[in-house]
């Protein structure tokens, strides 16, 4: 088995990250620095409101979604995008069309 170079392995993984932001800060159509867009947002805001006003827990939303809790509170936020799988899921637990969970027309599709 070879042999790693702890530091040339770390700087390896520093210049991904590095590649990685950059491409994120360039013009990506609506993708913000920290990867999430508008439209994963304001989906992950609609379908906590449902959730809530439902009276399930996000550990509940795990559950269905079989996944943990934290995923589903940074889907929510929008940091991650609920998958068109995830939301035909939802909304059949929470007995809404999956068409709701969709932003309005008005909204920005970029930054």
């Amino acid at each position: 088995r070879p042999q790693v170079d702890a530091r040339r392995y770390v700087a390896g993984i520093r210049s991904a990250s590095r590649i990685r932001k950059n491409y994120l800060t360039a013009d990506t159509g609506g993708v913000s620095t920290d990867g999430m867009t508008k439209v994963d947002v304001q989906v992950g805001k609609t379908v906590a409101a449902f959730r809530r006003r439902l009276g399930y827990s996000q550990r509940k939303v795990a559950v269905w979604l079989r996944t943990t809790q934290p995923t589903v509170a940074r889907k929510e936020r929008g940091n991650i995008p609920f998958s068109a799988d995830e939301l035909v899921e939802l909304a059949y637990r929470l007995d809404v069309p999956v068409g709701d969970f969709m932003p309005a027309a008005d909204v920005e599709r970029s930054e």
